[in-house]
């Protein structure tokens, strides 16, 4: 809550009175200020009391009207005048006039009030509102915590939206809804999920517009700051903004005392104070040389004459015009969950201000669920490792015993081939840790994925999912496994037809991509059958002469006549296809005949060589693969 200068004026310890400008009595207080600079505007940012004892007002009559009106529209909360030392007991009457006219407050500090005392009076206001902002703070995280241990997200969730007065959006990895408080769906939602599926996904934590639309500024980087700069918000570092209107909330405190400098109240001095962040306690801003403490109190070695003096900022609310780091009412805060590498979540906070106590909640909410996230990733891979060994067992085709656990069938049943690292007889833990994560990506957090089935077998990790048709899972499922350049797949109906789906699925892993064994033409099939051995000694025995030319002489024989016989031997049309003129293409084959010692009008011998040039995939020249 902050101070207004009607606070001020019916604060009994102080001797401060009203003379003007009733009507703006309920303006906050932000700041509490001396200056005797006949035009401090440059020097203000808005919501200060000015304190003076009148040395630069003008001595003309519209000059001094021409003051009131200059701190009017730089959005000071007041003007205060100490009338005992220079004005000789009276505030001229033209400033009232102008007060009265503007509704901006004039007040008379009289007696034995010293202006650090006003200071004191806003400074403390402050620190017992920061003390008591922190005290909802820890009851809130408190809450949290016992939350967590009772009812896990959903506690987590509940108490962070009642703390805050908002709602509450928790995303899982693939940026779908997994809860929310409340439970139904609301526009905000859809926003929110377009913000994490975009190319950027920005991580720690960033503030968007009040339909879910990224705002100016995130927190984690840049947060709100004085020109002087200083200690960001939640996790980051604010940089100095010159000429920015900011409150500096998430700023870092350090205790002292602030003292200010014996003197002349007529000196002039500078405001050194910044608004305190969440956690922090306000101090008084001392006079010309001297530093604001954090908690302390401001002590004066002087009277009322004493240096200039600024009072300790207000609290946590931003005065319109402020940079509030894309905030304002209806803001949402949107902070990935997880700790380095892969995002496990999104929390979404939907608030009236994203404040700096608003920002530690959702922060402290977002560790909570991050921990629980990844308690649930280390039990669902331990999961996957203790079946593992009964799945083996089933894709072996060993006796019955204890069924694997398994989605209902038809299942896809996929063979990645594992990269050059893994133990050719047992495969990787991370192949396996890595398939069980990404299966909730392919999935979702489902029945289904949490009943696949992953082992290793002899350097191939095997999994088998539910049948989904096209797009296949399993395809899926490799583009998200690092390391993994190929895999096969076949149609399981049951169990009966796990080993053999198995047997064939291997069977059918080629040298990069993936392939369904159901889904391959006739010629595939046939290819899949021929071992490999077998496949390298007839390419060698048919094509070995070629192949050894082009080697030696940086020809390309073998594709000319990979193109030559899929064009059905056309020349017009081969030509065509390769870039080259048919006289170009003639002499290729001529040579490639030499070479081979074959006529290529043999129809035995354009079998075999196009059977030896089809076996392996060959690059083509223009990057792709002839399969």
């Amino acid at each position: 809550m902050s101070i207004t200068v009607r606070d001020i004026a019916a604060a009994p310890h102080l001797e401060v009175n009203t003379a003007a400008g009733f009507p703006g009595l309920d303006r906050v207080v932000r700041w509490a200020h001396v200056t005797e600079l006949p035009d401090p505007v440059h020097w203000l940012r808005g919501g200060e009391l000015v304190l003076t004892v009148g040395l630069g007002l003008d001595p003309d009559e519209e000059g001094r009207r021409a003051y009131v009106r200059r701190l009017h529209g730089a959005g000071c909360a007041g003007l205060a005048f100490a009338i005992d030392v220079w004005l000789r007991g009276a505030i001229p009457a033209e400033v009232l006039d102008e007060g009265d006219r503007l509704g901006f407050p004039v007040l008379r500090v009289e007696g034995e009030t010293p202006f650090i005392a006003v200071v004191e009076t806003v400074a403390d206001h402050y620190a017992a509102e920061r003390g008591r902002e922190q005290g909802r703070v820890l009851a809130a995280q408190d809450a949290m915590a016992r939350a967590a241990l009772r009812s896990g997200p959903a506690g987590v969730m509940h108490e962070l939206a009642s703390a805050t007065s908002g709602e509450c959006l928790l995303l899982d990895r693939n940026g779908m809804t997994s809860r929310a408080v409340p439970g139904t769906e609301r526009a905000w939602h859809g926003s929110v999920r377009a913000a994490v599926a975009g190319p950027a996904r920005t991580p720690g934590m960033r503030i968007l517009a009040g339909d879910g639309t990224s705002g100016t500024g995130g927190v984690g980087g840049t947060s709100r700051t004085s020109d002087a700069g200083g200690t960001g918000g939640v996790g980051g570092t604010g940089g100095g903004v010159p000429g920015a209107r900011t409150t500096g909330a998430g700023r870092t405190g350090t205790g002292g005392t602030a003292d200010t400098a014996s003197g002349d109240r007529t000196g002039g001095g500078a405001v050194t104070g910044e608004a305190p962040g969440a956690g922090e306690t306000a101090g008084a801003a001392a006079g010309p040389g001297t530093a604001t403490g954090a908690g302390g109190t401001p002590a004066t070695t002087g009277d009322r004459t004493g240096g200039g003096t600024g009072a300790a900022p207000a609290g946590e609310g931003s005065r319109a015009g402020e940079s509030d780091g894309g905030g304002g009412a209806g803001a949402v805060l949107l902070q990935t969950l997880g700790t380095t590498g892969r995002t496990l979540g999104w929390l979404a906070l939907r608030c009236a201000d994203p404040a700096a106590s608003v920002r530690v909640l959702a922060n402290h909410a977002a560790s909570l669920l991050a921990v629980d996230l990844l308690h649930s990733r280390d039990a669902r891979r331990a999961i996957f490792r203790e079946r593992a060994p009964l799945l083996r067992a089933a894709a072996l085709g060993g006796p019955a015993g204890v069924a694997p656990t398994l989605p209902p069938p038809p299942w896809e049943v996929v063979c990645y081939r594992l990269g050059r690292d893994a133990d050719p007889a047992l495969g990787t833990p991370d192949a396996l840790d890595a398939a069980a994560d990404a299966l909730v990506d392919v999935l979702g957090d489902t029945g289904a994925a949490q009943s696949a089935g992953l082992c290793p077998l002899d350097g191939v990790l095997v999994a088998v999912l539910p049948d989904t048709g096209r797009p296949h899972a399993g395809e899926r499922l490799l583009a998200l496994l690092p390391g993994v350049p190929a895999a096969g797949a076949c149609r399981a109906r049951g169990p009966g037809d796990l080993a053999s789906a198995v047997s064939r699925a291997r069977g059918a892993v080629p040298p990069h991509g993936y392939r369904h064994v159901d889904e391959a033409d006739a010629w595939a099939i046939l290819r899949s059958a021929v071992p490999e051995s077998g496949s390298r000694a007839f390419t060698e025995a048919v094509l070995g002469p070629l192949l050894e030319h082009d080697a030696r002489n940086g020809t390309e024989l073998a594709h000319t006549l990979r193109h030559h016989l899929d064009g059905g031997g056309h020349v017009e049309g081969t030509a065509r296809d390769l870039g080259v003129h048919r006289n170009t293409l003639r002499a290729r084959l001529r040579t490639a005949e030499r070479v081979l010692g074959r006529p290529l009008s043999d129809p035995r011998a354009r079998l075999e060589l196009w059977t030896a040039l089809s076996l392996h995939p060959l690059r083509c020249t223009d990057g792709t693969w002839h399969d």
